[in-house]
């Protein structure tokens, strides 16, 4: 049977700051392996490291220096501020000495009130429900090998074709029991 999406993407926590990920096989995009499964790696690092479940990421900035192989990897996380209100941390995956991934989050409480100061809620663009929508249907020549993971029900768009954007659903064909920002990323 094949793992959860969430369990991939779960590092194992060795000592404080310090996690280890064994990096799947089959999730290649590339030279190397797709990305959700790196950052959300990392993302769920720097949550364990805040340990405060009431701050969540409003922010993420990921950088990808290298090509992240299936196999051993070591990540460390660090708070680098925690104030009143937000916190700042980050978190780096390495391979043989390499950073491979690396990523910066600002995490923070839900904050009352209007205008400015309040979190703001994007708006999804107009599609049909998900049910209404076909899968669909992927020779796996010309596909990344891990969107054989996932399920594509698009409405507008085709990826990898030249277009900007594309419009859709997307879910993991296991997603393992966590529906959490690691998740969606």
């Amino acid at each position: 049977e094949m793992a959860a999406l969430s369990d991939l993407s779960t590092p194992t926590l060795i000592a404080d700051g310090r996690y280890s990920l064994d990096v799947p096989a089959g999730w290649r995009q590339g030279r190397g392996t797709f990305a959700g499964i790196t950052i959300g790696a990392l993302v769920r690092a720097i949550e364990h490291a805040v340990g405060d479940p009431k701050r969540t990421v409003r922010s993420l900035t990921a950088e990808i220096p290298a090509a992240t192989a299936a196999g051993a990897a070591d990540i460390t996380a660090e708070v680098l501020r925690s104030g009143s209100s937000v916190t700042t941390a980050r978190a780096s995956l390495v391979q043989g000495g390499e950073t491979k991934t690396h990523v910066v989050g600002v995490l923070a409480a839900t904050r009352r009130g209007h205008g400015p100061a309040s979190w703001q809620d994007m708006a999804p663009p107009e599609a049909p429900p998900w049910s209404t929508v076909e899968p669909l249907v992927m020779g796996t020549e010309s596909w990344p090998e891990f969107t054989q993971h996932l399920e594509y029900r698009l409405v507008d768009g085709m990826p990898m074709s030249g277009t900007t954007w594309s419009v859709g659903w997307i879910r993991s064909r296991h997603p393992g029991g966590l529906r959490d920002t690691a998740h969606i990323v």
